[in-house]
C-alpha cells in the first residue's frame, strides 16, 4: 500500500525513525557514562584521587626505639593545598599502601593545628613529630572525623591507615631521619 498524503509511514521511514532514536538512546548513553563514570572510579576501593597522585613522593626512614627501622615510600603534602586534600576520599585498599608525610616546611607552634580529614575512607592513626624528627604522639582518627588536632609543636604528620605504623615498630620515641628523606 502506498503512503497517501504521508498518513501511512513507509517501511524504511520507520526503519530510519527507529535507527534515530537508537543512535540517540546510544549518543546519550554515552555523554551520561562520561558524567557517570568518575563517580564510579571515585567508589573503587583503589581509587587514588589526582591531588594526591600529584603530590611528589619521597623515601623516608624512621629508627624505632627497640633498634628496628622502617623505610617507606610517602607521598608529600609540602603545600598549603596539598595539605588541606591530604587523604581525602583515598579508596580503602589504596589506603593500604598509601602513607602521607604532612611536611610543614617549618615548625608549627600554634596550640593547636588542624590537619583536614574530611571524605576518609578508612580509619588512620597520625605520629606527631617534632622539629629534631622524634615522634612526639600517635592518634587515632576515625573514619567519619572532619579533622585531626595537633596539639603543640611539630613539624611533621605522619598519616597512614591505621595499624600500619604500628606494624612497622613506630611508636613515641621513633626519629624520622629528615636529613635523609629522599624526593624521588
Amino acid at each position: 500500500m502506498s503512503s497517501m498524503g504521508g498518513k501511512n509511514p513507509s517501511r524504511s521511514n520507520i526503519v530510519k525513525l527507529v535507527a534515530i532514536a537508537l543512535l540517540t538512546a546510544g549518543v546519550t548513553f554515552v555523554v551520561g557514562l562520561y558524567f557517570i563514570a568518575p563517580y564510579f572510579q571515585r567508589g573503587a576501593e583503589t581509587y587514588i584521587p589526582a591531588a594526591l597522585a600529584e603530590m611528589p613522593a619521597a623515601l623516608i626512614t624512621v629508627s624505632n626505639p627497640d633498634e628496628t627501622s622502617a623505610m617507606m615510600l610517602v607521598r608529600l603534602a609540602n603545600t598549603a593545598a596539598a595539605r588541606t586534600e591530604g587523604l581525602r576520599q583515598v579508596g580503602p585498599a589504596a589506603l593500604t599502601t598509601t602513607v602521607l608525610l604532612y611536611d610543614q616546611t617549618r615548625e608549627v607552634t600554634a596550640t593547636n593545628t588542624s590537619y583536614q580529614m574530611g571524605g576518609l575512607r578508612a580509619a588512620l592513626e597520625v605520629a606527631v613529630i617534632q622539629a629534631d624528627g622524634t615522634v612526639s604522639s600517635l592518634q587515632r582518627v576515625a573514619q567519619d572525623a572532619t579533622s585531626a588536632v595537633v596539639a603543640g609543636r611539630h613539624r611533621w604528620v605522619l598519616a597512614a591507615r591505621e595499624g600500619l605504623l604500628a606494624s612497622m615498630g613506630i611508636v613515641v620515641g621513633s626519629q624520622l631521619h629528615a636529613d635523609q628523606i629522599q624526593r624521588l
